[in-house]
């Protein structure tokens, strides 16, 4: 089962214990998917002190189209993808999209 790390941005219950926000979570695509959808996460970054060498921690199977620009951002600095604040939601999508075909 694919898994995701995120970085939490919001306080949250996993195993029946609190995490706060800011937390780094690996929790599975499902419940990955549920809170990006919903804001309360984002991927982790290596800012986030994520090393991000498990092959586990890719984007695909997570819908870049649903996510906003801010999410799409910090998805954009973990693979090192340069941007400015102008940068459109289509253009960071196709970026990032770019980058994990030429890290395959």
């Amino acid at each position: 089962m694919k898994s995701y790390v995120l970085k939490l941005t919001s306080a949250i219950v996993v195993d029946g214990g609190i995490v706060k926000a800011g937390a780094l979570v690996e929790l599975s695509e499902a419940e990955a998917k549920n809170l990006l959808s919903r804001g309360k996460a984002v991927l982790a970054t290596a800012a986030d002190g994520y090393d991000g060498n498990d092959d586990d921690d890719e984007t695909s199977g997570v819908d870049l189209s649903k996510l906003n620009k801010t999410q799409l951002q910090e998805i954009a600095k973990g693979h090192e993808i340069a941007f400015e604040d102008s940068t459109t939601k289509a253009q960071l999508i196709a970026a990032i999209e770019a980058k994990e075909a030429e890290e395959e």
